[in-house]
């Protein structure tokens, strides 16, 4: 992940840039989050290639995804609306449809779970830049999705500590009962 490279295609001048590109970095971080909760990521190299409606399903299921999945689809039936329709432009309506998905986290609720859904600030509305807007909200969800990645391979790490401790506490009475 190269966040120069982040920043170059999340250009605040160019709406249909931010939208395609940043949808391409949220798919990226949504397939890294479904790996990093799996047992044998190498195994399933199809993953890739999952509609981003079932990925999104599919990080649900597992847990990992812990917002509803309702602004990761939002934006992503803008972009195909985008993608399909030549006459589309992402203006102030459609930006104002998506970000109707997020979610209304309370103060109180994001103090006690900071993770609990990607930050969307009250001063963002559809009325300012589209593009700008947009490029807040495509990095809102990759903040989260990266914070959700980082957690998921915090526990796998210290499962994997607790197993090495067992297997250590084991060998040492193993060791101690032959002496």
């Amino acid at each position: 992940m190269d966040l120069a490279v982040l920043q170059a295609h999340l250009s605040p001048d160019d709406a249909t840039g931010v939208l395609l590109k940043g949808h391409l970095w949220i798919e990226t971080a949504l397939v890294d989050l479904i790996r990093a909760d799996l047992e044998l990521p190498d195994e399933w190299r199809e993953l890739e290639r999952l509609p981003f409606p079932s990925k999104v399903a599919l990080a649900r299921a597992q847990g990992t995804l812990h917002l509803g999945g309702e602004p990761l689809l939002a934006l992503n039936a803008v972009r195909n609306k985008l993608a399909h329709n030549l006459e589309f432009e992402v203006d102030s309506a459609a930006l104002a449809r998506m970000l109707k998905a997020f979610p209304k986290v309370s103060p109180e609720d994001r103090a006690e779970d900071p993770n609990c859904a990607p930050f969307l600030p009250s001063t963002l509305t559809p009325d300012g830049q589209v593009a700008a807007v947009l490029r807040e909200v495509v990095l809102s969800l990759l903040e989260h999705i990266w914070t959700l990645t980082s957690e998921v391979l915090k526990d796998r790490a210290a499962k994997m500590q607790r197993a090495t401790d067992r297997l250590n506490a084991l060998l040492q009475s193993d060791t101690s009962e032959t002496e």
